[in-house]
């Protein structure tokens, strides 16, 4: 798999990808996509909200080979809550390369959308198809006052461990640099 780096500009066709009326899953909105391009064709990992459930969302992934014009790659979601952790939603994915494998962070809540003292977490999965994915768990801090979302993995290890970004809501403005175990 040959995965590349992309210049983004905003396109004048915007937007480039609508929520579908008719569909369940699609039908409210499209929005906060993971972007990456693999051999020449450019997938959008987007998150998607329906009809169904209390602002439930699931990923669909839509495709491009000029990254102007999309196709859905499939009628249904490629990726939605299947683990308890994953219940209240699947939100805000971020796609990274490790070696042949892309790695997905997402967020997940750990109550309905738009409930009082909503925590969000961030879960981890692998792919190297985006149709496929295995399941890594909940992988952000199990603490009560965080809102931890937004977290993105360098596309290397640093000091032979992997690093992240997070943006937890307790400290809301200040990314900071986080590592994993050493290997």
């Amino acid at each position: 798999m040959t995965v590349s780096v992309v210049q983004l500009e905003r396109s004048p066709c915007n937007p480039i990808l609508e929520p579908l009326p008719g569909t369940l899953w699609e039908s409210r909105a499209v929005f906060n996509p993971a972007a990456t391009t693999i051999d020449g064709t450019v997938h959008l990992l987007y998150r998607a909200i329906g009809r169904s459930g209390q602002f439930l969302s699931r990923l669909g992934l839509a495709t491009s080979d000029d990254g102007l014009t999309f196709s859905r790659a499939s009628p249904d979601p490629v990726f939605g809550p299947e683990e308890p952790y994953e219940r209240w939603s699947i939100e805000d994915p971020r796609l990274v390369p490790a070696g042949e494998e892309l790695l997905l962070t997402y967020v997940v809540l750990m109550k309905p959308a738009l409930s009082y003292g909503q925590q969000a977490r961030t879960a981890l999965a692998s792919t190297t198809d985006l149709r496929s994915f295995t399941r890594h768990g909940v992988i952000s801090p199990p603490l009560p006052e965080l809102d931890d979302r937004n977290m993105v993995l360098f596309p290397e290890q640093v000091g032979g461990r992997y690093a992240a970004l997070r943006r937890p809501q307790r400290l809301f403005g200040s990314d900071y640099v986080e590592y994993g175990p050493q290997q």
